[in-house]
């Protein structure tokens, strides 16, 4: 045998799926490609093999003998082919288990925990990948991740891990007995940390009445880490998500001078690929973030009473 000897193999795939549903439209929206291609590709391989697979009826397709007798030719190297690839893949699978989060909440919520994690179940590794690409969870080696958002993204299943609110933090030493904070206007005396965009920032000042305060000075960071850096390190007064500066204000690295909190409109997610949604070191991963993060709830900032 040689490789000239072999049907175009992407003609084959299509033939099955079209002598199984005995539809050109149900098997391209299986295949998710036009009705129009997957004739295409019947009719690349009835050359090749030189016999028609189908009759074309009017009320859809039928196997020729022919196209019966190559249908139990095919069917089963395929679905074998199938499996052994699930089978390697799965494999390949059998290392650390590899979670994709954004830096912030790594360094803030998951590693302090994660020791937690290890003592209830010690034969898993754990693998933290920060970044904020986005990862495609079809193309890369990522079993699970938790993701900032509002919890759609096609082809993943989405597990609510927590809400938060955005609120105001400090370092003790920034504030000085001459400038004090009795009220949100109060922070025109202070200069202003923020992300990129003001609309946060603006959001919680329309909230909290504070029609005074501009953003003459003010510092813009394209990451939360380096800005609850700067706040820890008495530059400004920073807006900070309530789940990532819980622990810093229990510390007293951080203060809060006003229990106004301003709802974000995301939250965060555990997410994984939909058809592993079961893996066991999946499933494990994400109960225990599940149930860490209820224990973890922070107790909701006071909103003003503007009444």
């Amino acid at each position: 045998m040689t490789y000239q000897d072999l049907p175009p193999l992407l003609a084959v795939r299509v033939f099955e799926v079209a002598a199984r549903r005995l539809s050109f439209t149900a098997a391209a929206q299986e295949l998710f490609v036009t009705p129009g291609a997957v004739s295409r590709q019947v009719k690349l391989l009835e050359e090749f093999l030189e016999v028609r697979l189908f009759h074309r009826l009017a009320r859809g397709l039928e196997l020729t003998e022919e196209g019966r007798f190559y249908f139990g030719v095919v069917q089963a190297p395929l679905q074998q082919l199938a499996e052994g690839s699930t089978q390697l893949k799965q494999r390949g699978r059998e290392g650390p288990l590899r979670v994709t989060l954004i830096p912030s909440f790594a360094v803030h919520w998951l590693v302090p925990r994660l020791d937690r994690f290890y003592k209830s179940h010690p034969g898993i590794d754990v693998l933290v990948d920060a970044s904020f690409r986005s990862v495609d969870f079809s193309r890369e080696d990522m079993d699970l991740g938790i993701r900032l958002g509002e919890g759609f993204w096609p082809g993943l299943r989405a597990d609510l891990l927590m809400t938060f609110d955005w609120v105001p933090v400090c370092a003790p030493q920034l504030l000085k007995p001459d400038k004090p904070l009795r009220e949100p206007n109060d922070l025109a005396q202070y200069p202003l940390l923020s992300m990129m965009t003001r609309d946060i920032w603006l959001g919680w000042l329309k909230m909290a009445g504070a029609d005074r305060v501009t953003f003459e000075r003010c510092t813009f960071f394209n990451d939360s880490n380096v800005m609850l850096q700067a706040a820890l390190d008495g530059l400004g007064v920073a807006l900070g998500r309530s789940n990532l500066i819980h622990a810093d204000v229990q510390a007293g690295r951080l203060v809060q001078p006003f229990n106004i909190a301003f709802p974000s409109r995301t939250a965060y997610y555990v997410v994984c690929a939909a058809e592993r949604y079961h893996h066991p070191k999946i499933a494990a991963f994400r109960e225990w973030l599940l149930a860490a993060a209820e224990e973890s709830n922070p107790m909701r900032p006071i909103e003003p009473n503007n009444s």
